[in-house]
């Protein structure tokens, strides 16, 4: 399964820094996948689009060099809302907008609660993919601090419950 051209013209419109991370999620759900065997391309997908919604949010606050207020948290959290509609109106299969969708956890603003009959696969994927982005958040730059490195992020990240074990143990014990 492939993006078409479309998602890929709507993806240029992001700004520098934000392509650059999403090719890099995009990059480490591909060797997950292939770690874990997984049989379809759903999470490198996700990945690679998972932050197209940021195309809403202003780039003052996706930029800011400080600590964000809440209301700007708040906004910045509607980026997997925008990118979900996005998504679906580009035609990219429903599996890849719902994973997109809650890549950042369940209580997506502007949602109703998740339905209890949640395919499996979205709530996985979507727990694999927070995991990826927040290693790949943590080990890159940001306009606001420096990079942690590879051990370092794993630390911060073992203290959080929300993450994909499977994907802990790939950035463990893989070189990445």
């Amino acid at each position: 399964m492939a993006l078409s051209d479309s998602v890929y013209n709507t993806l240029d419109l992001l700004d520098k820094e934000t392509r650059q991370h999403c090719a890099r999620v995009g990059s480490l759900a591909r060797q997950i996948e292939l770690y874990l065997k997984l049989p379809d391309n759903y999470l490198s997908n996700a990945g690679y689009v998972h932050d197209i919604g940021k195309l809403y949010i202003s780039h003052n606050i996706l930029a800011k060099p400080g600590k964000l207020t809440k209301l700007e948290s708040d906004i910045i959290h509607l980026h997997s809302y925008f990118g979900y509609e996005i998504l679906k109106n580009l035609d990219v299969d429903d599996v890849i907008c719902q994973i997109v969708l809650y890549h950042h956890g369940l209580n997506v603003p502007m949602l109703e609660p998740v339905p209890k009959c949640m395919n499996n696969k979205i709530l996985e994927c979507s727990k694999m993919l927070h995991t990826i982005d927040e290693f790949e958040a943590l080990t890159a730059n940001r306009a606001f601090r420096s990079r942690f490195t590879k051990a370092q992020a794993i630390a911060i990240m073992k203290e959080e419950p929300n993450h994909s074990k499977d994907v802990m143990q790939f950035f463990s014990s893989c070189n990445v």
